[in-house]
C-alpha cells in the first residue's frame, strides 16, 4: 500500500469543497441579514486556505513530473540546466490528475449521501 499526496484523499477533498461552496452560502446569509464581518472573516479564510491547497498540490503534481525527466535528461543532455529547460518546456502547466480526483470525489458523494439517507431514516 502506498501514500497518497495530502490533500487529495477524501478528507481534503471534502475541505476543498466545503470550503469553496462557503462565499456562496454566505452571500445568501448576508442577502437575509444573517451574517457578519466576523463570518466573511472566516470564510475568506477558509476559501484562502482551500485556494492554497488546491495551488500546493497541483504544483506538486507538476514537480513529480518535472524532476524525473530532469534527471533523465541530465545525464543524456551533458548539463542539469539543458535538461531542466527541455523537461519544462515539454510539461503542461497544469498537473492535476482527473481521474483519480474523480474516484476520490465519487467516494465522498457516496459517504455524504449516504449519511443524508441514515438522517433521514433515523427520523
Amino acid at each position: 500500500m502506498s501514500a497518497g499526496l495530502p490533500g487529495i484523499g477524501i478528507g481534503g477533498l471534502f475541505f476543498i469543497l466545503s470550503a469553496l461552496c462557503m462565499p456562496f452560502v454566505e452571500i445568501g446569509r448576508t442577502i437575509r441579514g444573517a451574517s457578519s464581518a466576523a463570518r466573511w472573516r472566516v470564510v475568506g479564510r477558509q476559501s484562502a486556505m482551500a485556494w492554497a491547497i488546491v495551488f500546493a498540490v497541483e504544483r506538486m503534481l507538476w514537480l513529480t513530473k518535472i524532476v524525473p525527466s530532469v534527471v533523465d535528461r541530465a545525464g543524456q543532455a551533458g548539463g542539469v540546466r539543458r535538461a531542466a529547460v527541455a523537461a519544462v518546456a515539454q510539461v503542461p502547466t497544469h498537473a492535476l490528475p482527473v481521474m483519480p480526483i474523480l474516484v476520490t470525489f465519487a467516494c465522498l458523494a457516496v459517504v455524504v449521501v449516504g449519511a443524508f439517507a441514515l438522517r433521514l431514516i433515523s427520523r
